[in-house]
């Protein structure tokens, strides 16, 4: 693989890498709003480990890669660090006054009249 080629494949995988962190505050969002217990945890978990390992597997396969080399997991984190310190500290501050609204709406709901 050239350098060329490894700089397209370390961008393909941040890319991956920001696309499953992103995943990953939507299902923390939804077991929040719906107050998940142990076994709705554990199968949006097991669903996110599959889509990781999925990811993984179909970049391997576009970019070609017969093993796994360092740089495609280096890409893979250093784009889920990246979305995390940016659009998903909003994603995640927007989720939380989401929920506040919700909750809030439901106490209003819920107050004797």
């Amino acid at each position: 693989m050239t350098p060329g080629e490894q700089g397209r494949a370390f961008l393909t995988m941040a890319l991956l890498g920001a696309g499953l962190a992103a995943v990953y505050d939507l299902l923390c969002g939804l077991r929040r709003m719906l107050r998940a217990g142990r076994v709705m945890t554990a199968a949006l978990d097991l669903a996110f480990g599959a889509l990781c390992a999925a990811g993984i597997i179909a970049a391997g396969l576009m970019l070609q890669e017969q093993i796994t080399r360092g740089y495609l997991h280096a890409g893979t984190l250093c784009g889920a660090a990246l979305y995390a310190g940016t659009a998903g500290a909003a994603v995640r501050w927007a989720g939380r006054l989401l929920i506040r609204a919700e909750r809030s709406g439901n106490r209003k709901k819920d107050a004797p009249k």
